[in-house]
């Protein structure tokens, strides 16, 4: 399953003019909701996205029940709701939150997942927590500068990866162990 996902996914590159009917985005379609994380920008991102879900499976247990979990967790993204939410915030002038008509596509949503919930693995837990909320961090800023520069970076990434590591914390912590029996 695993090989079949990583290999989908590698060899899924989509046409930038396609990109717009296919990527998840305020009121997509439920096949666009399902296909996007199978689904890349460019080689290079099907590349770094194909890197990072290699790398979480083969360093961490990761069996197909959990692949399927970050899968589900993903395409579960609530982008209406949030994008409803978001359009009040408008208001206050943060104007990131404007471009969720903007599709959306890659794996790294399904990898934050699967990082939220292998973090009850993982030794260093303040470390591992504090690593992987940079890198959403950066992202909110990243996007944030440029918007405020002209530029349009999807913002649904932003809020996908928060979403996403926060169901994957709730899901991981649902699942892991009680402290007696460890």
């Amino acid at each position: 399953m695993t090989a079949i996902c990583i290999i989908l996914s590698a060899v899924t590159y989509v046409d930038p003019t396609i990109l717009q009917q296919l990527g998840i985005c305020k009121g997509c379609s439920v096949m666009a909701r399902i296909s996007y994380p199978f689904l890349h920008a460019s080689i290079t991102h099907a590349i770094i996205n194909c890197w990072c879900l290699i790398s979480i499976v083969f360093t961490y247990d990761i069996t197909t029940s959990t692949l399927f979990t970050a899968y589900l967790i993903a395409i579960t993204y609530p982008i209406n709701t949030i994008a409803r939410i978001s359009s009040s915030l408008d208001v206050i002038h943060i104007p990131y939150t404007s471009h969720f008509i903007t599709p959306t596509v890659g794996l790294s949503a399904v990898c934050f997942a699967l990082l939220a919930i292998v973090s009850f693995q993982v030794r260093d837990k303040r470390y591992f927590h504090t690593f992987v909320l940079s890198f959403i961090a950066i992202g909110f800023v990243i996007s944030h500068v440029s918007s405020v520069c002209g530029y349009t970076i999807a913002a649904p990434n932003n809020t996908l990866h928060l979403y996403c590591y926060i169901a994957g914390l709730i899901i991981g912590f649902l699942n892991s162990p009680a402290p007696w029996q460890r």
